[in-house]
């Protein structure tokens, strides 16, 4: 018998068993932070709102080498599978003036975008945390790529380009039911 006790914990599912469809409603405002999976100096947050119809929306941002990436998220969360999924898009765009002729006073301005654009994958379930004001818990992963677009003489942008997308854990939580 202790055998079987033993056993039967490697086959437990963590955080207990799923109980049918529609043990957790996908429509709410969510809000969560993510976490690079790999050594990078970045974080992001987003606050998004699943609409009863159509595709939700909401904000999010992205900090990365000391950029700050201000946008939007556009997703959708599905009712029967309890995923969540959308599309981030953040940009900056920073104009730098400088004197090109310093006898006639001309002078150049030059504009640099840092963009962040990805998509993210959740997983909406219920949460099982006693006490917790949290209505549901969102897991998952996102894949952010950063760009730099525009250069500017003596400046090394390289900081702003991630060379493909870059792996986040995401974090999150349902902060509020809406009847939307």
């Amino acid at each position: 018998m202790c055998l079987v006790l033993t056993m039967s914990e490697c086959f437990a599912l963590k955080g207990g068993p799923e109980f049918g469809k529609g043990q957790v409603a996908t429509t709410g405002i969510y809000a969560g932070v993510l976490v690079p999976n790999v050594a990078d100096n970045s974080l992001g947050i987003f606050s998004v709102l699943i609409p009863n119809r159509g595709t939700g929306s909401g904000t999010v941002s992205f900090f990365r080498n000391g950029i700050f990436y201000p946008g939007t998220i556009q997703a959708i969360a599905d009712p029967d599978s309890a995923v969540l999924t959308g599309v981030a898009s953040s940009t900056r765009s920073i104009t730098f003036t400088s004197t090109t002729d310093p006898t006639t006073g001309e002078t150049t301005n030059i504009v640099i975008t840092f963009n962040a654009n990805g998509s993210i994958n959740g997983k909406i379930k219920a949460n099982r945390i006693s006490g917790s004001l949290a209505l549901a818990r969102l897991t998952g992963t996102a894949d952010i790529t950063y760009a730099t677009v525009g250069s500017a003489p003596g400046v090394d942008l390289s900081t702003g380009n991630s060379d493909g997308p870059l792996p986040y854990e995401i974090d999150g939580f349902k902060q509020a039911e809406v009847n939307q």
